[in-house]
């Protein structure tokens, strides 16, 4: 059997398995701190406030800040439509 035809081992499986939950549940998959914003650099996306790289693409557009009120708002909003 060469090398391309080898078997991922369990151990590969989990640690890619772990890596790619962390970047969608919003930890940096390094040291599991919850990424506040993603920061583009280049090809390279950074978790903020760790900088730790995550991934080459692009990042995910930051959050729009809603005030609390109007926060409510909206979702009173929502519940209202049939």
């Amino acid at each position: 059997m060469t090398e391309e035809q080898a078997p991922i081992s369990p151990e590969a499986t989990a640690a890619v398995k772990a890596y790619l939950e962390d970047i969608t549940t919003g930890k940096c998959p390094t040291c599991h701190q919850l990424v506040q914003e993603e920061k583009q650099v280049g090809r390279c996306v950074y978790a903020l406030p760790c900088w730790h790289r995550m991934y080459q693409g692009k990042a995910k557009p930051k959050p729009e800040k809603i005030h609390p009120y109007l926060l409510e708002q909206l979702e009173q909003e929502r519940r209202q439509e049939p």
